[in-house]
């Protein structure tokens, strides 16, 4: 209904990437990480029908699949759907906007056995940012400057169904423009 009043053309049909996944009854059902500049990380992993006789276990790895550390778990404890993973890392490559050093970090739920019953691998950036207040935003220590545009995922043959390379276009297009910000 809110489009019919909006400003821009309402398109129907799907748009975006559907994605079907199929899991076990007992698995992963998400993660949230945080990972800060000065190499420490936490992991918040959310589970489904786990119970202490689970561990869940972390592996951080360069994006050519090269081991960043060792592995480091925590047991899953009896009622609970959340288990917290914590490691702190030494000599890690910082993320920001001009160089986005990124890492990914396999999430293992393990039996009492050791058997892995189910994995999920994110991708991250080691990163602190933070907001302060009548001064501005800061990364990793460095006060950034905002400078952007709106963007509507659009494109005159296809409508909301674009590509990526198109994205990656309209992204370079803004690069060109001195652009650190998009909404």
């Amino acid at each position: 209904v809110a489009e019919r009043h909006g400003d821009f053309w309402a398109l129907g049909g799907i748009h975006r990437p559907v994605y079907l996944s199929i899991s076990p009854s007992t698995s992963i059902e998400h993660i949230a990480l945080d990972a800060k500049a000065n190499g420490k990380m936490l992991i918040e992993a959310f589970t489904n029908k786990a119970d202490e006789n689970y561990t869940l276990e972390a592996q951080v790895q360069s994006l050519d699949g090269k081991a960043v550390g060792s592995a480091f778990s925590s047991k899953v404890a009896a009622g609970a759907s959340k288990t917290i993973l914590q490691q702190a890392f030494q000599h890690v490559q910082l993320w920001n906007a001009e160089t986005p050093n990124l890492y990914q970090v396999t999430v293992s739920l393990k039996d009492n056995t050791g058997k892995n019953v189910h994995s999920i691998t994110e991708r991250f950036g080691f990163r602190t940012v933070e907001i302060r207040k009548r001064d501005g935003v800061y990364v990793n220590g460095n006060k950034i400057v905002l400078k952007g545009t709106n963007r509507h995922t659009f494109y005159p043959e296809s409508g909301r169904t674009t590509s990526k390379a198109l994205s990656i276009l309209d992204a370079q297009l803004m690069k060109e423009m001195n652009m650190n910000a998009v909404r």
